[in-house]
């Protein structure tokens, strides 16, 4: 039976199954761990699997927004839905817009920034054009409907001498930029269904296969679930587990320290492009989930993947057991 897992809970299984000795890593509860021993590396594993807090990036590119978004005389309101998991609290919220304007018309120009029906930001504009850029922290709280509603309200008042005059001012133009974007983080382990799963997907989510070679069943559920997420209007991208001999790119990748005593984990330290020399070194590149090179958010998953995966992990167990009996 072929399956779909987002790539965070198949890493807790995965980290669970790395080393019999630290059942810590379980995503149960955690097992102490041996009498006596320090565990530097029992405790970089445990860090690993709690962090289950997930970055997401949504722009208005992302949305749909190829090009800038004007705002001006008669269109002067604009809202926009920001995609969140629905239900799961955020954290490090942040919208950043960045926008311009023009003023060739006269008037007291304001931009009002709302969100969630709830006024952010007003701000006064009186010169010719400039810069109307801001960052805007935005509430953690959960958001049931799945959506941050960002609204902006663009408005000129003239002061007419008398009620004859021409209080339209086209020439007051503000100008959003594609790249304003939303940032903020979400706790995978509070997504406890397939429909939150779902809507916390990125706007270009990388599907995860065991290699360029699968199974019928495989390909099938890969073919589908491309296919749904075209139709609901995301562009995946599929990418297939390395294998030994591979090249990976080991750029901003951090190691921990705890870690560098295992030889698999210590070859992963140099940096740049990054030729897999065994099977631990991929278990290792593994273990570390989303921190490390190995990036998805689903994974496609038959008894042939999980066969694939398996060896890494069995390898890179015997080396922790070795290298770190603490672990």
């Amino acid at each position: 039976m072929t399956s779909l897992f987002p790539l965070r809970a198949c890493k807790h299984l995965l980290l669970a199954s790395i080393c019999a000795a630290a059942p810590a890593l379980s995503p149960a509860q955690p097992a102490p761990a041996p009498a006596g021993a320090a565990g530097p590396a029992a405790e970089a594993f445990r860090r690993l699997n709690a962090d289950s807090w997930i970055p997401r990036t949504v722009s208005f590119a992302d949305l749909g927004f190829t090009g800038p978004l004007v705002l001006g005389y008669p269109e002067t309101l604009r809202e926009v839905y920001l995609p969140v998991p629905p239900g799961v609290p955020l954290a490090n919220a942040l919208l950043q817009l960045d926008a311009g304007y023009v003023r060739a018309d006269a008037g007291r120009t304001t931009l009002i920034l709302s969100l969630d029906g709830t006024p952010a930001s007003a701000r006064p504009f009186a010169a010719e054009k400039g810069d109307a850029s801001i960052s805007l922290p935005v509430d953690g709280a959960p958001r049931p409907s799945g959506f941050v509603r960002f609204n902006l309200d663009w408005r000129t008042a003239v002061a007419r001498e008398n009620t004859c005059a021409d209080a339209r001012t086209p020439g007051n133009l503000l100008r959003i930029e594609p790249t304003t974007r939303f940032t903020y983080r979400y706790d995978g382990s509070a997504v406890r269904d397939l429909s939150t799963a779902w809507s916390a997907l990125p706007a270009s989510p990388v599907i995860l296969v065991a290699g360029n070679k699968l199974s019928q069943p495989s390909y099938d559920s890969a073919w589908r679930v491309g296919v749904a997420l075209e139709r609901a209007g995301k562009r995946p991208r599929f990418t297939t587990l390395p294998a030994v001999g591979d090249t990976v790119d080991m750029r901003g990748v951090t190691v921990p320290p705890s870690l560098k005593s295992i030889p698999a984990f210590a070859g992963l330290t140099e940096g740049g492009n990054h030729k897999i020399k065994d099977a631990s070194e991929l278990g290792a590149l593994m273990a570390l989930g989303q921190n490390g090179p190995l990036q998805a958010d689903l994974v496609v998953a038959d008894p042939s993947s999980a066969a694939a995966m398996d060896a890494p992990f069995q390898a890179l167990q015997a080396q922790i057991q070795s290298a770190s009996p603490d672990a």
